[in-house]
């Protein structure tokens, strides 16, 4: 019976950084950055969809792409910065690391294949916009993020089972 309630207890609070701590974390980290670019936040949604409404950039590509970035940024610093060897605070942190490698995952494979329909509201659109030298940098930014991701995942479940 204690292994059911824990089982129960360790899928609600996956349930828990899914849907709401990722998608906070993301929205704060576009938040903080459309701040610090100065640009002016009309509106920010936690729910039913997260999202962040900013005011009109322009053609000014590099704001949008620090903005958009930032989403994805913010969660992955926060999740490689926090060190805790009590297994709520371990646990919550390694879904929190395995979101973000979801999250960059999806990103690359938008970058690959190229498909701006299934993103039109996504902060890819902005670089699926970008020329193939942009959206090859981009690439490899994310790919990076992927990389430093899988390892530190990696190397957290390896320290915690032996």
């Amino acid at each position: 019976m204690k292994n059911i309630i824990k089982s129960i207890s360790i899928f609600f609070m996956a349930l828990f950084i899914s849907i709401v701590v990722y998608p906070f974390l993301h929205e704060l980290g576009h938040s903080i950055m459309a701040i610090l670019l100065g640009v002016r936040i009309v509106e920010i949604n936690l729910l039913p969809t997260p999202n962040i409404l900013c005011e009109n950039v322009g053609n000014e590509i590099t704001k949008e792409l620090l903005i958009g970035s930032s989403g994805i940024i913010l969660p992955i610093i926060i999740s490689l910065s926090i060190r805790t060897k009590k297994f709520w605070g371990w646990y919550s942190n390694l879904i929190l690391k395995c979101i973000c490698l979801l999250s960059v995952s999806i990103s690359a494979l938008a970058i690959i294949f190229q498909k701006s329909k299934l993103f039109l509201q996504d902060d890819m659109r902005i670089v699926l916009g970008l020329g193939d030298e942009g959206k090859i940098f981009c690439l490899i930014i994310i790919l990076c993020m992927a990389v430093i991701l899988s390892f530190n995942i990696y190397k957290e479940i390896h320290k915690r089972t032996t």
